[in-house]
């Protein structure tokens, strides 16, 4: 059986990764690195013809085997000297988890 973590996420994320400073609530803030897609709003028109708009929120992709513990809402991810909080932990049940992230302030 093939090592996902090992084998396909390590190379994900060394081949697409970006430095980040991670700080779980209570704890010593530690580097990883992950992938981060930064958040975008577009429009769309909706039912009636009208326009609308949709977001989408920044996320951080890491591997749950770089971090400390399992994340939790309210940890802290600084990117390119920007914090964001954590609003949710979502993992993928291969290794990866996904952080759905807010500007923090």
């Amino acid at each position: 059986m093939i090592d996902f973590d090992a084998e396909v996420l390590a190379a994900c994320q060394s081949e697409f990764g970006r430095q980040a400073l991670y700080a779980p609530s209570g704890g010593a803030p530690i580097p990883v690195s992950g992938i981060f897609t930064d958040g975008y709003k577009s429009p769309v028109i909706d039912g009636d013809g009208n326009p609308a708009w949709t977001t989408t929120a920044p996320t951080f992709c890491v591997r749950a085997s770089d971090l400390p513990s399992f994340p939790a809402k309210n940890d802290r991810v600084t990117i390119d000297a920007k914090q964001y909080v954590l609003m949710d932990a979502r993992p993928d049940g291969v290794g990866w988890i996904v952080l759905p992230l807010k500007v923090a302030g």
